[in-house]
């Protein structure tokens, strides 16, 4: 079972990501972060597999929080999850790993296809 954690600042779309999350066979949400600052606690912990991670939320960012992952060694799989259509954002997250990016809204086949 792939442990996912779900890092997004809106609860209605946080509830959204993790219903697409568990209804993908094989995941399963580990974890719910509000914020990158919460999500960093989380990483300590340990035992996930993949983020969810939106980029704007408060605190740390979700291309700044992806930089201190792959800064410290960790290379977790990320997906992003946003509303920013920043290319400058997103061209950075893919140099620093980023596994792929959905543009919200999306459709479950785009998410699906992204989790597998």
């Amino acid at each position: 079972m792939i442990q996912v954690l779900a890092v997004e600042d809106d609860p209605m779309v946080m509830d959204i990501t993790c219903k697409y999350i568990e209804s993908v066979p094989g995941f399963q949400v580990a974890a719910r972060a509000g914020s990158g600052d919460e999500a960093r606690s989380l990483m300590e912990a340990g035992g996930i597999d993949l983020i969810i991670l939106d980029i704007f939320m408060p605190g740390i960012n979700g291309v700044d929080f992806l930089g201190e992952l792959r800064a410290s060694g960790n290379l977790v799989d990320v997906i992003f999850l946003t509303a920013a259509k920043d290319t400058g954002m997103i061209n950075r997250a893919i140099k620093l790993g980023l596994f792929d990016y959905l543009i919200k809204p999306f459709s479950y086949e785009r998410y699906k296809e992204a989790m597998e």
